[in-house]
């Protein structure tokens, strides 16, 4: 799950448009100091862009959002750490992705697929009776 915590206006660089991004946070996670061995909690967050205005933004703090907050692969880039002012190389980012939902058969639709499903069942045993025979022999 993802959590709406906070929002913020920002100005898009191109025509100058203000919009407002949500600030989405992760779960809580245990991590290990790579440096210490140390562990420490923490959570992940990422701003996600929206057509909302700063009323239904707001509106929207507080709201648990399904999916998660992961690690993704990204060109490198510098990233200055604000308290100590420390540059890192960094290869990654964290974006927000939802699952997706396994889409279940209404009673028409599976009706509609039977004869489909059957076939296969059969043309699986037949494979699975002549690869038998090829192992016996």
């Amino acid at each position: 799950m993802a959590r709406i915590v906070d929002y913020e206006k920002r100005i898009n660089q191109g025509d100058l448009k203000e919009f407002f991004v949500l600030i989405l946070q992760g779960d809580l996670e245990i991590i290990q100091s790579k440096e210490t061995g140390i562990l420490y909690a923490t959570t992940r967050k990422v701003n996600m862009p929206s057509t909302l205005n700063k009323q239904a933004c707001k509106a929207m703090l507080g709201r648990d959002l399904p999916g998660e907050i992961r690690k993704v692969s990204c060109e490198n880039y510098d990233y200055t750490v604000q308290e100590t002012d420390e540059i890192m190389r960094l290869d990654y980012r964290y974006g927000y992705g939802q699952e997706k939902k396994r889409q279940l058969l209404n009673l028409e639709e599976l009706i509609m697929y039977l004869p489909t499903l059957k076939l296969f069942q059969r043309m699986e045993f037949q494979n699975w009776s002549i690869n038998h025979k090829a192992c016996l022999s």
